[in-house]
């Protein structure tokens, strides 16, 4: 990344100062008792969002397992906690013990500055309560392999159901409150770290980052279901497809030397089609209320740019 003179870090310190200085405030918990500690504010603003993105692919493999199973669970198993259809059954596929490992290993390395205490026990919420259901759902699981439903007619699902409902509604609470606390960090700490990324990047990179810190509220957006209407994601789909936009226009000017970054090809395709995927989908949310397929395609594809992004490595080799 080489040097920065002192003009770049004159700039840095604008942005920080405009920002608002509050955000590189050193906790108490983060700051050794027996010396000062300096940041650079720069850096500082870069750790906060390599953290943020952390916790954000947690959280998103944790809903993404926990949709598909309560999708497929209340298709087939009513309020009452009965089968829908009981000459089919019911069938439903537990949830691995290992599924949050991923998770796990976020929240360890949350302990280290700079410290996030709400995320991070959000986090823990919600690790804790789809674990709780992910255990409810293997016992089911073995209650319909083994067939006792044939004994019982179903009763032991019946006995069940409550407690699916109230760990699936514990882990939606906390999931909603997490999205929030990370949203509002994020708010806080994108404005300066794109400025920061303007001083110390290449145009390339600042693009991609682009592209992901405008993807992310969108979707958030576009798939919360307490939006009134889809319409109100306008602004926000106009502010992506501008940084996509911008991003081809970077990509396209020298596609050879942009592919030397390792996995950009990939994640330059990626960008085109799921910036044609939200079009698609705003269109016809403007028609009616989109299809549950619709919105887990929009999840998917947005999980599938958060891995390219995180797979690119511009420093390599």
């Amino acid at each position: 990344m080489g040097g920065v003179n002192n003009s770049k870090l004159s700039a840095v310190g604008l942005v920080v100062a405009l920002a608002g200085c509050h955000l590189f405030e050193i906790t108490q918990e983060e700051q050794p008792a027996d010396q000062a500690v300096e940041v650079d504010p720069a850096d500082y603003a870069e750790r906060v969002d390599a953290k943020l993105r952390g916790f954000s692919v947690c959280r998103d493999v944790v809903a993404s397992v926990m949709i598909e199973s309560w999708d497929r669970y209340t298709d087939q198993v009513s309020d009452e906690g009965k089968p829908k259809r009981k000459r089919e059954g019911v069938y439903l596929r537990g949830i691995d013990a290992n599924t949050f490992r991923s998770c796990l290993r976020v929240i360890e390395a949350a302990k280290s500055p700079p410290t996030m205490p709400l995320i991070e026990q959000r986090t823990v919420d919600i690790v804790g309560h789809a674990s709780g259901y992910a255990e409810l759902t293997r016992e089911l699981e073995r209650y319909i392999h083994d067939e006792r439903w044939r004994d019982d007619d179903w009763a032991r699902l019946t006995e069940l159901d409550p407690q699916l409902r109230v760990n699936h509604q514990a882990w939606l609470d906390a999931d909603r409150e997490l999205q929030q606390a990370i949203d509002l960090r994020h708010v806080e700490n994108d404005r300066i770290l794109l400025g920061v990324l303007e001083l110390r990047r290449t145009p390339l990179e600042v693009a991609a980052r682009s592209v992901m810190i405008h993807v992310r509220p969108m979707v958030r957006c576009m798939t919360d279901e307490t939006t009134p209407s889809v319409e109100q994601c306008a602004p926000l789909h106009a502010k992506f497809d501008a940084a996509a936009a911008e991003f081809a226009k970077i990509y396209q000017r020298d596609r050879e030397s942009a592919n030397k970054v390792f996995w950009m090809e990939t994640f330059a395709n990626d960008v085109e089609e799921y910036d044609a995927l939200v079009d698609e989908f705003q269109r016809k949310a403007g028609q009616r209320k989109p299809k549950l397929s619709e919105v887990q395609a929009l999840v998917d594809g947005y999980s599938s740019l958060v891995r390219d992004a995180e797979t690119l490595q511009f420093d390599f080799p």
